[in-house]
């Protein structure tokens, strides 16, 4: 009897041995596996980075650190003006990438120096709770020095994944995520909540280091961090890099405006219920991106394997993403009990609705990285534009009509409808037939 059972485990165990080593032999699943370890441990240490600050930082103090957190990350998004995505995908076209990658990032730099500038300048109009950094010199010129990092390490991300090399972006930002845990309470409490900003700042610079002196010459040969300003080098990435900053921008939208919407309808406590589902949700979207940015970087440096590549992506993506969604619909009660009681009550309906657009989620990022691989920025941006359109106009109808879930049946719709779009291409495209081998 235990013979029997052996041999009926065998072919079973066997075939997972094979699937693991085929992961490990695919750059396509190794880099995307990395961009999604990436997102769930920097989320979950952000969870206990926020647990620490609450408990060493006042409210009000917390506020503004986070204030200033979240302004950083978005003037650090803004100053890339897309290059990253451009990286990723003219990076395989460069016998010197190099020149493209130093060039990239001094012009992010200088886009962050003036972004941050313009920020200051109008602080009494932008966020009137942050003027006390115009009383000391020194406060703007530290802020202006972190906007500086945070772009620049945004950028240094999108670098290795367009030298399929993504374990160094989980190895950076998980050292960042550890030093930075400890930095606000031992160094910089007395700063308060601007304190909290600059520990993370400081982290942001050391993990910077750590990547320019051994994870960017690992991932490119000869490289060595130098201003470099040649227009002739980036002229060909620019637009297509601006085109994608634009969809990015789109597609992130719904994420930007939603949380805003359901306070301001409903209240902050429907809000806190609606942001943490949402925040939720997304950690569980790191399937379609990660995977979809792989894809990208793989078909930029093998395009004539965009179908076969497309192909795996695909069936890896809705395989992953229909077990996470069970996941998350069976638990979402307990997952969101860590919170309290009442955002489990609250917020577990709206995340089990959420969760659903994971699915159709991965057909339409998938389906858009194939374009930007083919530098089809029309339909790229065709796609990115309805996305946005349907979800917010759609979801601020029915927000109105039948509450938070509404929004949130109304993002799950909008991606329902733009797959069923997207599949009929995607399906034509990954059932192609062909020879080559990956």
């Amino acid at each position: 009897m235990e013979n029997d059972d052996k041999i009926r485990l065998t072919p079973l165990v066997q075939l997972l041995m094979e699937s693991v080593y085929h992961v490990k032999q695919s750059s396509l699943y190794g880099n995307a596996l990395f961009l999604m370890l990436n997102s769930v441990v920097t989320s979950l240490l952000g969870f206990v980075f926020w647990h620490i600050m609450a408990a060493n930082f006042t409210p009000n103090e917390v506020g503004i650190g986070s204030t200033l957190i979240s302004l950083s990350t978005l003037l650090g998004t803004l100053s890339s003006i897309g290059l990253g995505l451009g990286l990723i995908r003219f990076v395989p076209l460069e016998r010197n990438p190099c020149e493209l990658v130093n060039t990239a990032f001094t012009i992010t730099g200088i886009m962050a120096i003036i972004c941050s500038l313009i920020y200051l300048a109008g602080l009494n109009i932008f966020a009137p709770l942050l003027k006390f950094m115009l009383k000391d010199y020194r406060l703007s010129i530290i802020f202006v020095g972190i906007i500086v990092c945070t772009s620049l390490s945004l950028i240094i991300d999108q670098s290795f994944v367009a030298a399929r090399c993504t374990r160094f972006v989980f190895m950076k930002n998980l050292i960042v995520c550890l030093l930075k845990l400890p930095l606000p309470v031992l160094f910089f409490a007395e700063l308060g909540g601007y304190g909290i900003f600059t520990a993370t700042g400081m982290a942001v610079l050391m993990g910077l280091v750590v990547s320019f002196v051994f994870f960017m010459p690992l991932s490119f040969t000869s490289f060595s961090p130098r201003p470099v300003l040649k227009m002739g080098v980036v002229k060909d990435m620019l637009l297509y890099s601006f085109w994608n900053y634009i969809a990015d921008f789109l597609i992130k939208s719904p994420g930007l405006i939603y949380p805003l919407m359901v306070p301001n309808l409903y209240g902050a406590e429907q809000g806190a219920y609606f942001y943490i589902a949402w925040m939720m949700t997304m950690v569980l979207a790191i399937i379609p991106t990660g995977l979809s940015q792989s894809l990208l970087s793989e078909g930029s440096h093998e395009p004539k394997k965009i179908a076969q590549l497309a192909r795996k992506s695909l069936f890896m993506a809705l395989g992953l993403s229909f077990a996470g969604v069970g996941f998350i619909t069976m638990t979402s009660e307990l997952l969101l009990g860590f919170f309290g009681q009442d955002y489990s009550q609250g917020g577990a309906a709206i995340t089990r609705l959420l969760v659903i657009a994971v699915i159709p989620q991965s057909v339409n990022s998938l389906y858009m990285a194939v374009n930007q691989v083919k530098k089809r920025m029309n339909l790229v941006l065709i796609q990115a534009g309805a996305l946005s359109i349907i979800a917010l106009g759609m979801g601020f109808w029915m927000l109105k009509k039948t509450g938070p879930q509404g929004a949130a049946a109304a993002y799950v719709i909008s991606h329902v409808m733009v797959a069923l779009f997207a599949i009929r291409p995607m399906w034509k495209l990954i059932t192609k037939k062909t020879f080559e081998q990956i």
